[in-house]
């Protein structure tokens, strides 16, 4: 009679040999695909990280598969990225959830680039920062906060992207450095025979009082407290005679009093 040899079991070999297969079925659910068409006989593309856990869905919008809607999401099911897609570039409203800082944020894209508003925010619901862009630069007024909402900086840009004011707090809210001139930029048109408008705009930090004083050739044409950033203002150029305007912008920090004065003088 034929001797049956014994078979021995090489468990830290079968141990592996599960984990390997175990680990390919995971992969393998993590990039289950599904293709379907939606109500409106669009072709709809889902990623699933699990049976019950949705990774991804691409709407597509036309035949080309160039105009779509992206969405996607964590394995938490939190909403990370989420756009619409015209030509493979992303257009209007875009969301999404940056993982470096926990911020959530909020843009609009016009020919591949960042312009509007943009605005992230904390996860407990407090604004990080806030401010528009045009052709993806920073301009005009933004706003940095801490967690708590108070102000980490408010700066002031131009429509190049250059920054011409800028103001640093501590967390107690009191000014740690000060940085450019408040006033941004004047503008004056001579739209009447005898009497002309400007626009005068100026930085409006936050935990301060702003004042403007406009004189014609030593004389008073306008003085406000201001809480907008954008100020018009008229004037007869041939009043006190040709000369020049003179714009004074006194902003005085409501902790302590100080003050800055910033002046600049216009020709018409």
């Amino acid at each position: 009679m034929a001797k049956i040899k014994s078979i021995k079991l090489n468990f830290p070999f079968l141990t592996l040999l599960v984990a390997v297969a175990i680990f390919l079925f995971s992969c393998n659910q993590g990039n289950d695909k599904k293709e379907f068409q939606n109500e409106k006989g669009q072709l709809v593309v889902q990623e699933w990280y699990s049976v019950d856990k949705l990774k991804s869905e691409t709407t597509y919008l036309n035949q080309e598969l160039n105009d779509y809607v992206y969405i996607e999401y964590n394995e938490n099911g939190r909403l990370i990225d989420s756009g619409r897609y015209v030509n493979d570039t992303i257009t209007g409203f875009h969301k999404f959830f940056e993982d470096k800082t926990n911020l959530m944020h909020f843009e609009h894209y016009e020919n591949g680039f960042l312009n509007g508003k943009h605005k992230a925010v904390y996860n407990g619901g407090a604004t990080s920062f806030e401010g528009y862009r045009k052709d993806g630069f920073l301009v005009g007024e933004w706003k940095f906060h801490y967690p708590d909402g108070k102000m980490i900086t408010y700066e002031y840009y131009d429509s190049t992207g250059r920054v011409k004011y800028f103001r640093k707090y501590d967390d107690e809210g009191k000014t740690v450095k000060i940085k450019g001139n408040g006033i941004i930029s004047v503008a004056i048109s001579n739209t009447l025979v005898d009497t002309s408008n400007g626009l005068v705009e100026v930085a409006i930090p936050d935990y301060c009082n702003i004042k403007l004083e406009i004189s014609q050739n030593g004389n008073s044409v306008l003085e406000k407290q201001l809480t907008q950033k954008r100020v018009p203002f008229s004037f007869k150029p041939g009043e006190y005679g040709g000369g020049k305007l003179t714009f004074q912008l006194i902003i005085t920090e409501e902790k302590t009093g100080k003050e800055e004065v910033y002046s600049l003088e216009k020709k018409y």
